[in-house]
């Protein structure tokens, strides 16, 4: 758990020297996802993987189901990506979050001191 902690915060801080404007909401994003790929694909996810291959094992016994599988399941992939970017979340704790973080003082400088520190290292100026 540790490591999927510091990937992603690794990917936020990536995010954050990256991304022009705001990017506190790419940077919680990216983050997430990077957590949850850490858990679904690092070390030590085997155990999580497991239900999963029994249910898939099931279901894909032959190529041709195992590749017909495969094609459900990038299409699912695909029409989540697709609804969740295409939709502002609509309750209240969301849709105020991305202003609230960017005028809470804290937030501001730790984002500030990254992007900064970030260019440096990279050799550009933070202006």
């Amino acid at each position: 758990m540790p490591l999927a902690l510091v990937a992603a915060a690794m990917v936020a801080a990536v995010t954050i020297v990256a991304a022009s404007g705001h990017p506190i909401p790419l940077a919680c994003a990216y983050g997430a996802g990077a957590l949850v790929a850490f858990y679904g694909l690092g070390p030590g996810s085997g155990a999580s993987r497991r239900p999963i291959r029994r249910m898939s094992d099931a279901v894909a016994a032959t190529p041709l189901r195992a590749a017909a599988a495969l094609i459900a399941l990038i299409a699912v992939v695909i029409a989540s990506v697709a609804v969740a970017a295409s939709h502002p979340p609509f309750f209240w704790p969301l849709n105020q979050l991305t202003g609230w973080l960017t005028h809470f003082g804290p937030v501001r400088t730790v984002v500030h001191d990254i992007r900064s520190r970030g260019l440096r290292v990279l050799g550009r100026s933070s202006g």
